[in-house]
């Protein structure tokens, strides 16, 4: 079995939006890629500073972007197995989102536009899929999915709503 391992890392600090989209490029570009991945890593920057995001991913065809606009916004999604894809789109402020995934063909996605959101995705096993949309202020989302637990959307609008979901 092959396996892959691939790190991308970006921080963008100071004013210039512009600036946090090349550093994100650069890096986003940069390291090996494997055959039939994906689509690998992506990250991408607006307007914004103290934009901080991450992907591990070890494995095959695992394929993860983060796209984040605003202030001290945080991303960490980390894969292994083969096939999982992991999506983070973040506007506003001092949002945070942590995606695992172990296994294969699962899919995370999360939607947070506001400030002070959190979602914390954790998805095991094959074929789960976790869509967190968070609009607002002071959100938070906890889910755990194992290997039989259902597909799973999560919409919360307005402030300070919290999920805590745990599926085996």
């Amino acid at each position: 079995m092959f396996e892959h391992d691939q790190h991308r890392r970006r921080r963008a600090a100071g004013g210039a939006g512009g600036l946090a989209l090349a550093v994100a490029l650069a890096l986003g570009a940069a390291g090996p890629a494997a055959a039939g991945d994906l689509a690998g890593p992506e990250l991408a920057a607006g307007p914004g500073f103290a934009l901080d995001a991450s992907i591990r991913q070890t494995g095959h065809r695992n394929g993860a972007a983060v796209d984040q606009h605003g202030q001290h916004e945080s991303a960490r999604l980390i894969q292994s197995g083969t096939g999982n894809r992991a999506d983070v789109r973040q506007s506003g402020q001092d949002n945070t989102a942590v995606l695992r995934q172990q296994g294969y063909d699962n899919v995370a996605s999360v939607d947070q536009r506001g400030m002070a959101n959190v979602a914390n995705v954790e998805q095991y096993g094959a074929g789960r899929v976790a869509q967190i949309e968070q609009f607002g202020n002071g959100n938070r989302v906890n889910l755990v999915q194992g290997p039989n637990a259902p597909n799973i959307a999560v919409r919360q609008h307005g402030d300070g709503n919290v999920a805590t979901l745990i599926q085996h």
